[in-house]
């Protein structure tokens, strides 16, 4: 197992589905801070009502600080879903690289599978593959929660530690799922925890609204001032030094190769 420690925390800003308000973000939020993030598009769904266009994609695309991923075709996992949703965004963005990220939907896909699989998904032009919870956490990363529960750490803290990434096997990549109730604060924690272990966290999000606004209250639509607050808060710590906010890509590789 390679267990990796970066030069300092590394944040990743990952946002699943192709809603229309990621553009919202994407103009108003992450290009006023500076900010990456990586965009998980279900390519099947791209130009419908409530969805970004492909303009909006190649906008996204050609700014370096965005990463665009496949997320499957109509949301799924099959290899023939997959190579659809990877086929489209080579063919839409015209991708010149080997391979893209792949995050991916339900987290059906977990990391005992990915690697067991690892040569065929690479055969799908994949780079990686970015999941929710890390179900089988390392020795390593379960006694770093121990240590947690015993300083009295917070729930949400000790169980999202195992998503730290400190290793970097083959093609997967774990994240912490952000639901609508999820405080700002809970959050800066986990960024100050990943700072202090020199650690790496990806933070999913899925669609962001303002109060009043369509599924303003759904379990995976987050608040959109929150976010904006949130955005304030990682831009300062990256002005301070203290963390790195990446993309999935960057975060992946950079992790591959320090040690």
């Amino acid at each position: 197992m390679k267990t990796s420690r970066f030069e300092k925390g590394t944040i990743v800003i990952s946002i699943d589905d192709g809603d229309a308000d990621g553009f919202r973000v994407y103009e108003n939020v992450l290009k006023k801070y500076r900010l990456s993030a990586t965009y998980n598009i279900v390519t099947g769904l791209v130009g419908d009502a409530d969805r970004l266009t492909r303009e909006q994609l190649k906008i996204m695309h050609s700014d370096p600080l965005i990463e665009i991923a496949a997320h499957g075709h109509t949301h799924e996992n099959d290899d023939k879903d997959v190579s659809k949703s990877v086929e489209c965004l080579y063919e839409w963005l015209n991708i010149k690289q080997d391979a893209i990220g792949f995050a991916s939907p339900g987290s059906k896909m977990q990391n005992a599978f990915i690697e067991e699989n690892a040569e065929r998904l690479r055969s799908m032009k994949l780079l990686y593959v970015r999941t929710g919870r890390n179900s089988n956490p390392n020795p390593q990363q379960l006694a770093f929660c121990d240590r947690l529960i015993a300083q009295g750490a917070s729930d949400f803290l000790y169980k999202n530690a195992p998503q730290l990434i400190y290793s970097f096997d083959g093609l997967s990549v774990n994240s912490v799922v952000i639901s609508h109730q999820r405080s700002v604060a809970d959050m800066k924690s986990l960024v100050e925890l990943a700072a202090a272990e020199r650690a790496c966290v990806v933070f999913t999000f899925h669609r962001f609204r303002k109060p009043g606004e369509e599924i303003y209250e759904g379990r995976l639509c987050y608040d959109y001032d929150s976010f904006a607050e949130f955005a304030a808060y990682l831009s300062q710590m990256r002005d301070a030094g203290k963390i790195d906010v990446l993309t999935n890509e960057q975060a992946y590789l950079l992790g591959r190769t320090q040690g």
